[in-house]
């Protein structure tokens, strides 16, 4: 479908807009808009779409306090799209497990939050010695937030 990129980013961008201005329902709307537009495309770049406004979506509805919702929005990018070969999508499997992270945090599950994180690491720390450039891409983005999360003393070693 030629012009498929560029339809999602006009439909993504409206709701990014509503996001921004503090309307989260209508943004959650916008992103439920693309995935029902464009949710079965196959194409990279419109799969990059998708996936941000995944991402996009469930922090509007961690804003919404819908941290269940926010939590399986999150956790539906890592299963669509962990396997990925393209390095813009392995950024946004990255993002969405901070997310997710985020979402349990805030929706009382700190408990599971913390052992989810912590796997997390281990499955990256795992990967990067792989050297594979995805999984040091993912390593990249997941262990520094890992470091800033024990910083913050969000984790048992913090």
């Amino acid at each position: 479908m030629a012009g498929s990129s560029s339809h999602a980013a006009d439909v993504f961008e409206t709701g990014r807009r509503h996001g921004a201005e503090g309307r989260f329902e209508e943004a959650v709307e916008a992103f439920d808009d693309l995935l029902a537009r464009f949710g079965l495309s196959t194409e990279p770049d419109v799969g990059v779409w998708i996936a941000e406004a995944l991402i996009c979506k469930s922090s509007a509805l961690r804003e919404l306090k819908r941290h269940e919702e926010s939590v399986a929005v999150a956790d539906g990018i890592v299963a669509r799209f962990a396997e990925a070969d393209e390095p813009e999508l392995r950024v946004r499997v990255a993002r969405a497990l901070v997310d997710a992270y985020r979402a349990r945090k805030l929706g009382g599950r700190q408990r599971h939050a913390r052992r989810l994180e912590r796997a997390e690491y281990r499955r990256a720390r795992r990967q990067q010695s792989e050297v594979d450039d995805r999984a040091l891409l993912v390593a990249a983005v997941v262990v520094p937030c890992h470091l800033r999360f024990r910083s913050a003393g969000l984790t048992r070693g913090g």
